[in-house]
């Protein structure tokens, strides 16, 4: 068996992807090298990224299956999950086989691990656009979180229309990635740097914090909904939970 090495983001993948057509090997598979996984039978090919390879695969998927088909691919390289390059090679395939756009068509095996990951990181999105903390730090609103996905940037357009002219930054504490607004423009970066955290105790988490023990009512627990909607992990960040 033959594996494929690539980046972990979508030039990555269609490097690697353009790589195997080249090499007539479709039947292998593709890794990102964050999740490589050594056997006894497998070779692996360390593929690096090449921008004009990467688009002439992605120009490729864009004539036959169209600009959401695109987005869906760079939606599911968002994802945590260690085996998302090669079910999103699998789903490429398919695409060029068929020469259509195929997300809708359950029948094939490859449409529904391909979706279910887009729908994860979707998902996830969503649910921070509420569960997103800020606090005030000398005038830039910050928020520190630790999402299973790679969605940082994509927080950028929501808070940008919600805050409007007000500086903020939003920091993937997981993957050292910051996603930054200064009331115009925004920027995505990386950095390994750590800020400190602080008290909870500013003006905006002091609200969170009086609007949770208004809506709490403790005569009337549900803690298995509660989880439901609002999962364990994502409140360490929270800061209506501190001191819980």
């Amino acid at each position: 068996m033959t594996v494929y090495l690539c980046d972990d983001n979508i030039e990555g993948l269609y490097s690697a992807i353009f790589r195997a057509y080249a090499d007539k090997n479709t039947k292998s598979r593709i890794s990102s090298l964050s999740a490589m996984q050594s056997g006894f039978d497998t070779e692996f090919i360390r593929v690096e990224s090449d921008p004009a390879r990467a688009e002439r695969v992605e120009n490729a998927v864009l004539s036959l299956a169209g600009r959401r088909a695109a987005d869906e691919i760079e939606t599911a390289m968002r994802s945590a999950e260690a085996d998302k390059a090669d079910i999103c090679f699998s789903y490429v395939k398919r695409t060029l086989r068929e020469k259509r756009y195929i997300s809708r068509d359950f029948a094939y095996l490859e449409v529904m691990p391909f979706i279910t990951l887009v729908e994860r990181v979707r998902t996830e999105r969503h649910r921070f656009t509420g569960f997103l903390r800020f606090s005030d730090r000398g005038g830039v609103l910050y928020a520190r979180f630790e999402p299973d996905n790679d969605i940082a940037d994509l927080l950028l357009p929501h808070f940008a229309r919600r805050l409007g002219n007000l500086p903020f930054l939003i920091h993937d504490a997981r993957r050292g990635r910051f996603a930054a607004w200064d009331g115009k423009r925004a920027a995505v970066f990386s950095s390994e740097k750590e800020i400190s955290e602080k008290d909870c105790g500013d003006g905006v988490a002091a609200l969170w914090k009086s609007y949770f023990a208004a809506a709490d009512v403790k005569e009337r627990p549900h803690p298995r909904q509660q989880d439901g909607y609002l999962p364990r992990r994502y409140r360490k960040n929270m800061c209506e939970f501190s001191g819980k």
